[in-house]
């Protein structure tokens, strides 16, 4: 019975464990797919090669698969814990302030700026996260905003509604209001002077 390409390393691992592999040559045939084009291929095919070639007797072979495949786990452990390292190192740089803005492309990947980090950004008040958003998203079409709060969604911010802020933000030129003069100094004052004519 041909076994499913989609059976994992651990799977098949666990298979070479069981008692089915203690025929080893009725194992291998069981699993000649996988072995020829599933997950391991790569490092399982050469190795039923020499099988099939008659180089190897099959149950050599399946110490063989055994150490393939339990180094091929131990190396995906691995990289999956390193990977789960430097997240935790990421997010612990951030979690001492609640909120985190991040732009995001229409396929929801994360934008990069021109300096090719991600457009991300940590802040204590959810207003200061919202505003850092309003301003990415105006100089980055096709983009929406979102604010997480300590890495759950808190909101998600449209680029219209951003340039719409932004616009009502904007005021016109602050221009100083000269006061209103009063009295001018200096002007000239008119005096009626009376005149006197003599009758006689």
């Amino acid at each position: 019975m041909a076994t499913s390409k989609k059976m994992t390393a651990k799977g098949f691992y666990n298979k070479l464990n069981s008692k089915a592999a203690a025929s080893a040559l009725g194992f291998i045939a069981a699993h000649r797919e996988y072995l020829m084009s599933g997950e391991l291929s790569e490092l399982t095919k050469p190795v039923l090669d020499r099988v099939d070639s008659g180089e190897l007797f099959p149950t050599p072979a399946i110490s063989e698969l055994k150490q393939i495949v339990a180094g091929h786990i131990l190396a995906m452990e691995k990289a999956k814990a390193d990977k789960a390292i430097e997240r935790s190192s990421r997010v612990s740089t951030r979690t001492a302030k609640a909120f985190e803005a991040v732009i995001l492309d229409n396929a929801g990947r994360i934008v990069l700026d021109d300096e090719g980090n991600d457009l991300r950004k940590a802040f204590e008040k959810p207003q200061d996260a919202e505003r850092w958003v309003d301003r990415r998203l105006f100089d980055n079409p096709n983009t929406v905003g979102e604010v997480l709060h300590n890495g759950s969604p808190w909101e998600t911010i449209e680029r219209g509604d951003s340039i719409a802020r932004i616009l009502k933000r904007s005021k016109r030129p602050f221009m100083k209001k000269s006061p209103t003069p009063g009295k001018l100094s200096g002007q000239i004052k008119i005096r009626g002077k009376s005149q006197s004519f003599s009758m006689g």
